[in-house]
């Protein structure tokens, strides 16, 4: 019963995941594409033909080589990562707004 549940609830999450995903590749603010691959990873947790599907893809084991060297680092140079990677994030934002806006207040 309890692998059951356990199931319906990853089951639950990669489809949440999936659905933000492709909402992500049609929305330019949402990252869609990590949606998508951590709704992978959770469907590889419930299906074992997915699992396999994984296991097979070199990307997969990149993945999982940053995550162990990730695993690494200690709380404060996590943080600091983690703060740089939102800081990047935000500055594309804002230079993708810049460009559109850019482009709406030019004449031609």
């Amino acid at each position: 019963m309890k692998d059951l549940v356990t199931k319906s609830i990853y089951l639950v999450l990669a489809s949440c995941c999936l659905a933000l995903g492709l909402l992500g590749l049609v929305v330019p603010i949402l990252p869609g594409v990590i949606f998508l691959v951590i709704a992978i990873f959770l469907l590889g947790k419930v299906s074992r033909r997915v699992q396999h599907w994984l296991d097979r893809q070199s990307w997969v084991k990149k993945l999982e080589w940053h995550v162990k060297k990730a695993r690494l680092l200690t709380l404060a140079d996590n943080a600091r990562l983690g703060a740089w990677m939102v800081l990047k994030s935000c500055l594309q934002v804002l230079s993708r707004l810049g460009k559109a806006t850019g482009r709406l207040f030019v004449s031609t």
